[in-house]
């Protein structure tokens, strides 16, 4: 099943006892302050649930699969998540 942004919010506030704009704020300001952490090249770990964080990728070249010439990509930097072991776990038997 699909969860959609609005279901997440209703889903927290049913949780929290907030009313779904006080719940959607408070999500909202969670990813706000994780995306500030991964732009500042920190990582972030939260406990039993995994961790975010940031990398660069190599600066390569490789053949464009169209026209077989030779590209130049550049590196970039990515986010990466890593679950933890109990989350990990948690999925596992979910299955």
């Amino acid at each position: 099943m699909r969860v959609t942004q609005d279901d997440f919010y209703k889903r927290v506030a049913k949780k929290c006892g907030c009313p779904n704009y006080v719940a959607a704020n408070y999500v909202r300001a969670v990813f706000a302050e994780i995306a500030d952490i991964l732009l500042n090249e920190d990582s972030l770990t939260i406990e039993k649930f995994g961790r975010f964080e940031t990398y660069r990728t190599k600066a390569r070249v490789g053949t464009d699969p169209n026209t077989l010439e030779k590209k130049y990509w550049d590196s970039n930097r990515v986010a990466k998540f890593s679950p933890s072991m109990f989350l990990a776990n948690r999925l596992r038997a979910a299955e």
